[in-house]
């Protein structure tokens, strides 16, 4: 069962689309920067703010565009990134 085209939920679960899927891609979710941590993961921006701290991505880490943009000004390639 699929909902908006965001979710596919069976058996009452959320099933995260595999990472390269059509299902994981979405005009402009990114926001306005992004960082990846790999495996198809990473801390990025948002087209909708109003939904930081919910459970809305498919496992990556979403973040305010402003705080992103600081982040990535910050930060080179390769540094350890540890998230708790």
């Amino acid at each position: 069962e699929a909902n908006d085209g965001r979710e596919i939920v069976a058996n009452g679960n959320i099933i995260v689309p595999p990472f390269g899927t059509n299902q994981r891609r979405y005009k402009d979710v990114l926001g306005v920067a992004r960082l990846n941590l790999g495996d198809g993961y990473a801390l990025h921006g948002t087209n909708k703010p109003e939904t930081i701290g919910q459970s809305v991505s498919h496992g990556c880490v979403r973040l305010r565009n402003e705080d992103i943009q600081q982040l990535h000004a910050m930060v080179a390639v390769g540094t350890p990134v540890y998230i708790y």
